[in-house]
């Protein structure tokens, strides 16, 4: 079973996160809501 996590805001915090998640967990579903036009990312 797949555990849900909702991220409110796609600037560094929530994508750190949302990244941190990511790479610890197999199990997770991510989903980032954010509301201006852009979102925080490096290459």
């Amino acid at each position: 079973m797949k555990r849900e996590v909702v991220i409110i805001g796609g600037v560094a915090a929530g994508m750190t996160c949302a990244a941190k998640l990511s790479r610890d967990s197999d199990d997770v579903n991510i989903t980032v809501y954010e509301k201006g036009e852009h979102i925080s990312y490096g290459a």
